[in-house]
């Protein structure tokens, strides 16, 4: 397998995933486990939230769109884990029936303590069906660096 390292990646690299569905089962299930929260789990008291109806969790939202991102972009990418997200924003409720994909693009390229890896600052926008942002976030995955790719490295 051809596998992509840090040096591959370039700033101002854009694209956009494929996508998936929210499901209702989906947000309940999600949120019984995770985000128990009643308008995550309850259609009536849902109706009664801000969000007028059952909502996605945040945490479903972010899930769904990790997802999205390494299955759709990521997938042959040496990727070694990430320091985290900055600016991650809940813009707008995810409800059943949407149908959510990611638009990202490479804003930096940095060195990190450990010269094994280099770390990515990714802008992403998770859009639902009709282009609406409903999250947004720098994420900061870490990709290991070719020069340190050991025995296997292909």
């Amino acid at each position: 397998m051809t596998r992509r390292w840090f040096e591959d990646f370039t700033v101002g690299e854009a694209g956009t995933t494929g996508d998936c569905e929210v499901t209702e089962e989906g947000i309940i299930g999600f949120a019984e486990q995770y985000d128990p929260q009643p308008f995550h789990l309850d259609h009536d008291a849902a109706r009664e939230s801000l969000f007028g109806g059952l909502a996605a969790s945040g945490w479903h939202t972010l899930s769904l769109a990790n997802r999205l991102l390494v299955h759709g972009w990521l997938q042959d990418a040496a990727v070694a884990g990430a320091a985290g997200f900055d600016e991650l924003r809940w813009r707008r409720p995810v409800y059943p029936g949407d149908r959510l994909s990611c638009r990202y693009e490479v804003a930096a390229a940095n060195d990190t303590p450990d010269q094994r890896f280099g770390e990515l600052r990714v802008i992403v926008e998770v859009v639902s069906q009709d282009d609406t942002v409903v999250m947004s976030m720098e994420w900061l995955p870490w990709l290991a660096r070719r020069a340190h790719s050991g025995p296997r490295g292909s």
